[in-house]
């Protein structure tokens, strides 16, 4: 259980607004709130205290999306409050030496969960064999785009990306391929919600977990009711605020925010772009307790607070720290 007040020492703090990066901060969490963001005065605090001084605490925003790997959009990414960049697509090979060279922290960056993107395929044989490579080039998890074919190929694709122990991602948007990939056991579907708005999010609610991509479009009133429907996360691939926005539509907003508020700011012009500014540093400093530390030796450390748990974060790729439990 969560202490009613967390104290986090900081040695650099990432705030997500896009700004230079802060230095020995100390974080006040009461209650599962951040209720406040100040210098560290350097006397012991009261309550639980995370000595993160040696490290860095960013957010922990995750984006799902094709992305930049170039050194300055991952320093962007970084600065933004992004710690994880999953589903990424195009060239396997740099994508994995780039993940490779952050995970040893000769560059500062997010956490690159590197995936194989299949854009169709028919045949049982042609969706192994593209596993199959996906799996020989480093990916970590593999995606099928088009997952509305034939249920025996969809079946294989899953069973091959377990064989070899990744994540398989299906996109579909029709109910009839829903199912499909259900019967198969999919570890996560993506539902293209904004061309489907029309389906019923209830049975969403059923594992496999469901990921809402709302990237196609201006959000409509039936997306917008379908995504707050659902209790996992809702992803914008053209936002760095996936985690963030999935916390306003499922929970209680904290420090006065509203959830329409928070929407609007959300989906108005200025957070459409990477100069988030204030709508991600409000969010992130006044509402959001779940934060990464980030040690200067590489590793990572995922602190959970007062209820935000795996269905708001549905990222089986990184290792969970509960050190409050």
């Amino acid at each position: 259980m969560a202490p009613e007040r967390l104290v986090i020492r900081t040695g650099e703090l990432v705030d997500g607004s896009g700004g230079p990066i802060a230095r020995n901060q100390r974080i006040v969490i009461e209650h599962g709130v951040i209720t406040s963001v100040a210098n560290d005065t350097g006397d012991e605090p009261d309550g639980v205290v995370i000595d993160a001084r040696r490290g860095t605490v960013s957010p922990g925003l995750v984006m799902t999306a094709v992305a930049p790997t170039s050194d300055a959009s991952l320093e962007v990414l970084m600065r933004h409050g992004v710690t994880t960049v999953e589903l990424v697509a195009g060239d396997i090979k740099a994508l994995v030496a780039t993940r490779d060279r952050i995970g040893v922290a000769r560059h500062r960056g997010p956490r690159i969960v590197a995936g194989g993107v299949l854009a169709e395929a028919d045949s049982v044989q042609e969706m192994r064999n593209a596993v199959r490579k996906a799996a020989e080039l480093s990916a970590e998890t593999v995606h099928l785009v088009r997952g509305d074919g034939v249920e025996e190929a969809l079946c294989a694709f899953i069973d091959e990306a377990h064989a070899q122990d990744m994540q398989a991602m299906v996109t579909v948007d029709n109910a009839a391929a829903l199912e499909a990939v259900r019967d198969c056991a999919a570890a996560t579907v993506i539902w293209h919600a904004a061309y489907a708005p029309h389906l019923d999010p209830e049975p969403l609610r059923e594992p496999p977990e469901v990921i809402v991509d709302v990237s196609s479009g201006l959000p409509s009133a039936p997306l917008w009711q379908a995504t707050a429907a659902l209790t996992g996360l809702s992803y914008d691939a053209h936002m760095l605020v996936a985690a963030t926005y999935s916390a306003l539509v499922t929970r209680p907003v904290a420090a006065g925010l509203t959830r329409e508020g928070a929407m609007r700011a959300l989906t108005n012009g200025p957070a459409l772009a990477l100069g988030l500014g204030d709508a991600i540093g409000k969010i992130a400093k006044d509402y959001r307790a779940d934060l990464v530390v980030s040690e200067q030796d590489g590793t990572t450390a995922h602190v959970f607070i007062d209820g935000i748990d795996q269905r708001l974060r549905p990222s089986s790729f990184l290792e969970r720290f509960r050190g409050l439990d």
